[in-house]
């Protein structure tokens, strides 16, 4: 047993091992220890502070509890110690050796340990606040309960590391591996996890918030219940990720790959989806709010039953989607490519579909009251039974629709092609059907009572039976109007040169 300083001095001069040795009570502060054998030692009550041990070997040495504030552990061989409740503030553990070391509740407070091997380490309850642990590795390692606020782990391996209730706050993972890493009821927010791999990894009940998984693979992932909103996912791969329940509210999903993802329950309301991939995912049901989805390919997509209420869904591609009874009130379809979809039973109340490819759509049912359909395609779609009251369809291409017992009540048709349609008894009371081609249309018991049909092309419509109270027919004066041709202006000079 050494008790004293001077010893040490004495035998490390003299070259002698201090393998095995037990140091007690003994004072090693600003002492050089560096390249020496120290394995299997045993510290008990010393200080080391500010200590070099700069490529010791410490292998199975046990220093729990001991103070080694701010020491030189660079490049040491640490396999299997002991630093139980040390502390080791402001320590430097660059390119160390630590298989196995077990760090349960030691102080590591701005300790820099970069590409330090920790595999299988145990630091459960450690204080890791701003330690940079920048390419280390951490495979297996248990990091349970431990304080990595404010932490650089950036590029670190903590593949199948035990992160569960670890506080994560301000901490940086950039780029790390966290493969099956298990973060399960960890707690903080703005912990940065941009290019990292998460593929497997567990976040159930996490506490986590504000965040950022810029291009981050969690292929597979668990988040299910977790409090992700307002969370950065903009370009990250999200595949078969289970987020059932997750609070993703205001979250940025901008680009990310979330095919055959699990979304049941989930909370997406403002979230921005902007050129996501939702392919195989199931929303039947769902209920989503002010949501971004402008652009995303949901024909694979399952929604029927969904309320997608005051979302922005321009230039979606859903060919041949089923949208069965969904609610898309005051939602944004501009543009959307919906040709073959079923929106059977649906409610649009003032949803635009401006420009959206609706051919050949299944609309029966449709519930499309103040609808934008302005320039929409419903070429030989079906809306029979449809009810577009006070809808907007000015230049829409209505060619060969079906809409028999549809009701367009003071709807605006202007310029509408009607050609072929089927529009038996059909109501368009007091709508306007200025410039509209009705040519082949079967208007036959159709009520137009009140309807402006000024220029409309009806002469070859079939309309056997039609009431046409009130039908206002092409005014003159208004057709004056419209084909007035101002004379255009003489060029100074050109006057002149004819009264010459």
């Amino acid at each position: 047993m050494i008790r004293s300083r001077e010893e040490i001095v004495a035998r490390v001069r003299a070259g002698s091992s201090l393998a095995g040795e037990t140091f007690e009570g003994v004072n090693l502060d600003g002492l050089s220890l560096a390249g020496t054998d120290l394995t299997g030692a045993v510290f008990t009550r010393c200080t080391a502070r500010h200590t070099r041990f700069a490529g010791a070997t410490l292998e199975d040495a046990s220093l729990a509890g001991t103070d080694l504030t701010g020491a030189d552990l660079t490049e040491a061989a640490l396999e299997g110690a002991v630093f139980e409740g040390a502390v080791l503030d402001e320590a430097a553990l660059d390119d160390a050796r630590a298989h196995v070391l077990n760090l349960t509740g030691a102080s590591l407070k701005l300790t820099s340990a970069r590409r330090v091997d920790l595999t299988g380490a145990l630091l459960r309850g450690a204080d890791l606040t701003s330690a940079d642990l920048t390419s280390a590795t951490l495979s297996n390692a248990v990091l349970e309960g431990a304080n990595l606020t404010g932490a650089v782990l950036e590029a670190a391996a903590l593949d199948g590391a035990d992160l569960s209730a670890a506080t994560l706050e301000q901490a940086v993972f950039t780029g790390a591996n966290l493969q099956r890493a298990r973060l399960a009821n960890a707690v903080g927010a703005s912990a940065a996890f941009g290019r990292a791999d998460l593929r497997g990894a567990v976040f159930d009940g996490s506490g986590l918030t504000l965040l950022d998984f810029t291009r981050a693979d969690l292929s597979g992932a668990r988040l299910s219940g977790c409090a992700l909103s307002s969370a950065a996912f903009e370009g990250a791969s999200l595949v078969e990720a289970d987020l059932a329940g997750a609070d993703l509210r205001g979250a940025d999903l901008t680009g990310a790959d979330l095919t055959r993802a699990v979304l049941r329950g989930a909370r997406l309301a403002r979230a921005n989806l902007t050129g996501a991939r939702l392919g195989g995912v199931d929303l039947r049901g769902e209920r989503i709010e002010r949501a971004r989805l402008s652009r995303v390919d949901l024909t694979t997509t399952k929604l029927a039953g969904a309320a997608l209420i005051e979302c922005l869904l321009e230039e979606v591609r859903a060919e041949g989607v089923d949208l069965t009874g969904c609610d898309l009130t005051d939602s944004t379809l501009s543009g959307a490519k919906l040709a073959r979809a079923v929106l059977a039973r649906a409610v649009t109340r003032q949803t635009s579909f401006e420009g959206a490819d609706l051919r050949e759509a299944n609309l029966r049912g449709l519930a499309a009251t103040l609808a934008n359909l302005r320039g929409a395609v419903l070429e030989r779609a079906d809306a029979t039974g449809a009810v577009l009251d006070d809808a907007a369809l000015d230049g829409a291409n209505l060619r060969g629709l079906r809409a028999e017992r549809a009701t367009f009540a003071e709807a605006r048709l202007t310029g509408a092609d009607l050609t072929g349609a089927i529009l038996r008894a059909a109501t368009f009371a007091r709508a306007d059907l200025s410039h509209a081609n009705l040519d082949g249309c079967d208007l036959r018991e159709a009520i137009l009572d009140g309807a402006d049909i000024h220029r409309a092309a009806v002469e070859k419509a079939d309309r056997r039976g039609a009431s046409t109270r009130g039908t206002r027919a092409t005014d003159p004066e208004r057709a004056r109007a419209e084909d007035f041709k101002p004379t255009p202006p003489v060029a100074a000079g050109k006057s002149g040169a004819r009264r010459a």
